[in-house]
């Protein structure tokens, strides 16, 4: 991962345990404690904002994907977006920036290009290493047990 400079980074961590969460997860549901939600996106996201799709289980340390597929939208500005993540079962992420699948400029070093990236040890993930400025991701996921505990940028 390359230099950061946290002045040109414009996002917060978005937590997605209730136990640690501080409002960021858009959906009109939010993060209800040990509940297990069917989440849609809306028609309006906003920025800095984290979005999930597919059912999910709110813990308090992460969510965990319950559907077999799920998906994160997240309008963010920063250069390098990473995730704490694990599966225990091996889930497999594609992840697109402003609706382009990830390239040789802006892919992060965890991920694989043309093909998903699979997830399955916790610990956290590069998903993106590009330039700084104001983009958006979409993590789609495929497997349940895909846990998220955060995003972090740099």
């Amino acid at each position: 991962i390359s230099d950061v400079n946290f002045s040109k980074v414009g996002t917060p961590e978005i937590y997605f345990g209730y136990g640690f969460a501080r409002g960021n997860v858009g959906n009109k549901e939010g993060l209800p404690p040990g509940q297990t939600v069917d989440y849609k996106l809306p028609k309006e996201i906003k920025f800095n904002y984290a979005y999930l799709e597919g059912t999910w289980k709110v813990n308090n340390d992460d969510s965990e994907l319950i559907s077999d597929e799920g998906k994160i939208v997240l309008p963010y500005s920063a250069k390098v977006v990473n995730i704490v993540a694990g599966s225990e079962h091996g889930s497999e992420i594609e992840v697109f920036v402003d609706n382009e699948p990830l390239n040789d400029e802006n892919k992060g070093s965890d991920m694989e290009l043309d093909k998903p990236t699979k997830i399955n040890d916790f610990k956290i993930y590069n998903l993106i290493d590009f330039e700084y400025g104001t983009h958006t991701i979409q993590v789609n996921i495929k497997g349940k047990g895909f846990k998220i505990n955060t995003f972090t940028f740099g």
